[in-house]
């Protein structure tokens, strides 16, 4: 057989590379690159107007920040406050949320859809519903579970002097971050076990090893990094939450960082931007160092991995001991979702909060009362709005960036995808300061617009939208791609028709993510909204501050409805559609 040899083919230089890099800028690049450029230089901006008030005021060097900083003793002892709760809170969540994940993924404890949702549900309650709604089961004198703990025990002669119970404390504060960081942990660790090889584990079974000195043993050291990636995760919402030490933190006397950041910027005049900016720094750092400690385990741990190819095994039977592992699951369950939900529909039905329900006189009349508020209406309609437009317009600049990035190998285009997921590293209080002296004051002047929360929330998290799409779109050949491109189909024609219908589950993804979060955000409407632009977090904290429980909860809960029929109704269709659109031929 005859056998000639491939001819080389010359390197795109001088005039053929200049025709290659024009044929390669078409309108679809040069769209997104530049949506990833103003989404680059507007972060950016906001980030140098944050770190210059630190050394430069009034138009001279100016180190008065970092003084302001050291006079202000309870903004100094709120990070090491801060810094316990979280770092506790990250703890248990990671080993809690790494059980369900374990039992989920490798056991006959697995109940199957119910236990693949569960761990999610506290997603679509918003942080904010469920911190009230635990204050309205653990207050000290008023709390429900506290007032039915004291009458049983009454009734068998013991009497308590003391509330059993008291969410005004450290250890309540971090059981409710607890409860809102396990579904962190659990995705991360759900992601590692369904890529690791279960060998190891069949290996360390048929040697006799006992279910959990496999999960200890074997397990653990192999999912090292994926534990790693969920501290830091854990660490990261931690550190950036605010809805949870504003309802129960504040009240207990306890300083958090988010907290004390939001009053030195909004509640003290004049405004101490120095102080704010000196601890978001700080915060900053802390989760520079959980990241450092996160890439030490990814080093020692390259060996801690099986390689080839993930294969699934059999799930382990655990006896006697699978029913109350589930019980475990679903208890879980009904603390972080159920409890809550049904203390502020109590409180809401009964019209004021108190451990003695009138269950004669309940009503819904006070959801009737807020829909009747024209500010609550307003706070309502803005979200809903605002949260529905960014959702959609980040995840499609998401989905187009996704695409683009995926196509490009360049450094450039690596540095700018660097770039462009700064907001999912930094936390969004911290970024939300930079904001405000960025764009609140001029040149712009969008200081209590709706025009300044769209794009906070916009640059904020359609970084986050990335996250959902990126996945999908590296999943996609490029086969497909060059196929469109020979039929003659235009790049815009080849997103719409072949890229989008794939990348549609991540989108719907990616939409419930931010469209949820959105709603029940509180770190940057505490910051960004005000009396002509409200928000729904910032109309939860004002009937908190007024004391207005009854419409609180009725507020909340229309929240958690709301968002449970967007979101449930959203991937429904999504998967729906995506079942004929991907084999929709070009039209």
């Amino acid at each position: 057989m005859l056998i000639t040899p491939t001819k080389r083919l010359r390197p795109t230089t001088g005039r053929d590379g200049a025709r290659s890099a024009r044929r390669r800028l078409d309108p679809f690049t040069i769209v997104t690159a530049i949506l990833i450029a103003i989404s680059i230089a507007g972060v950016l901006y906001a980030v140098i107007r944050f770190l210059s008030v630190l050394i430069y005021q009034n138009g001279k060097l100016d180190f008065s920040a970092f003084a302001q900083f050291v006079s202000t003793p309870e903004v100094v002892g709120s990070i090491g406050s801060t810094a316990i709760i979280v770092g506790v809170s990250a703890v248990f969540a990671v080993a809690i949320g790494g059980i369900i994940a374990w039992l989920n993924e490798r056991t006959d404890a697995h109940m199957g859809p119910i236990s693949d949702v569960l761990p999610f549900l506290p997603f679509l309650s918003p942080p904010i519903a469920g911190a009230i709604g635990w204050v309205f089961l653990l207050a000290p004198t008023s709390g429900f579970i506290n007032a039915a703990v004291t009458n049983v025990l009454s009734v068998v002669g013991i009497h308590l002097t003391t509330s059993p119970f008291n969410i005004y404390s450290y250890p309540g504060v971090i059981f409710v971050y607890v409860i809102y960081e396990v579904p962190f942990a659990f995705l991360m660790i759900s992601a590692g076990l369904r890529n690791m090889d279960s060998e190891l584990e069949e290996q360390s079974r048929m040697s006799g090893a006992s279910p959990i000195r496999t999960l200890v043993r074997v397990v653990a050291p192999a999912l090292a990094p994926s534990i790693a990636g969920a501290f830091l995760l854990v660490v990261w919402s931690g550190f950036g939450m605010y809805a949870i030490p504003e309802a129960i933190a504040s009240p207990a006397q306890i300083n958090v960082m988010s907290v004390e950041i939001v009053r030195l910027l909004t509640f003290d005049f004049p405004p101490q931007y120095g102080a704010a900016i000196v601890l978001s720094l700080v915060m900053v750092a802390f989760v520079a160092i959980a990241w450092y400690l996160q890439s030490r385990v990814l080093r020692g741990s390259r060996h801690a991995t099986s390689g080839g190819r993930g294969r699934k095994g059999p799930r382990r039977s655990l006896g006697k001991a699978k029913w109350p592992l589930r019980v475990f699951v679903l208890a879980y369950f009904v603390i972080a979702t159920v409890l809550p939900a049904a203390a502020l529909l109590m409180v809401a039905i009964n019209g004021y909060w108190t451990p003695n329900i009138n269950w004669g006189h309940l009503s819904f009349t006070v959801f009737t009362t807020i829909f009747n508020d024209p500010v609550v209406l307003s706070a309502l309609r803005d979200s809903f709005s605002i949260g529905a437009l960014v959702a959609t317009v980040g995840m499609i600049v998401a989905a187009m960036v996704s695409v683009l990035m995926v196509s490009s190998r360049s450094r450039i285009a690596r540095i700018a995808d660097g770039a462009l997921k700064l907001p999912v590293i930094v936390s969004h209080i911290v970024l939300a300061v930079g904001f405000i002296l960025a764009f609140a004051g001029p040149p712009f002047q969008l200081g209590g617009t709706w025009a300044i929360l769209f794009l906070a929330y916009f640059l904020l998290f359609m970084a986050q939208g990335t996250l959902a799409t990126d996945p999908v779109a590296a999943q996609v050949g490029t086969q497909l791609r060059e196929a469109s491109q020979i039929s003659g189909a235009h790049p815009w024609r080849t997103f719409r028709k072949i890229y989008f219908p794939l990348l549609l589950p991540g989108i719907a993804v990616g939409w419930a993510l931010l469209f949820v979060r959105i709603l029940g955000d509180l770190e940057v409407s505490a910051l960004l909204a005000g009396p002509s632009n409200p928000t729904i977090g910032q109309q939860t904290l004002v009937l908190s501050s007024q004391g207005n429980y009854a419409q609180l909860a009725a507020l909340t809960i229309v929240l958690f409805l709301v968002t449970t029929i967007v979101v449930v109704g959203v991937l429904a269709l999504a998967r729906r559609h995506s079942r004929w659109s991907i084999a929709a031929p070009l039209r």
